[in-house]
């Protein structure tokens, strides 16, 4: 399935940056296996592709997944991590301090 084929909506961030260079968005799933895993990414992939469609130019996008109160594996935390450098910023909550 093409995320790009849901219907998403308006481009909504849930934040933008003081300097509004940068849409935020906070994703709250959970995140324990590998199916959670892959749902996770396909979502985000289609929302950060969709809302490339839809920001102004230039704008930059920034994850932030709330992983708290979560037990979720070093190995699925570095692959979603990964899974998104090329195309936008990333970051647990748990490590904003």
């Amino acid at each position: 399935m093409n995320p790009l084929d849901l219907d998403w909506g308006t481009a909504t961030p849930e934040f933008v940056s003081r300097d509004s260079s940068t849409a935020i968005h906070v994703i709250n799933h959970a995140l324990e296996n590998d199916v959670q895993l892959n749902r996770n990414m396909s979502f985000i992939r289609g929302r950060i592709a969709f809302f490339a469609r839809q920001l102004p130019s230039g704008m930059k996008q920034h994850v932030i997944f709330d992983d708290r109160g979560q037990n979720i594996p070093s190995s699925i935390r570095d692959s979603l991590r990964e899974a998104f450098t090329s195309i936008a910023s990333f970051e647990y909550m748990t490590e904003r301090g």
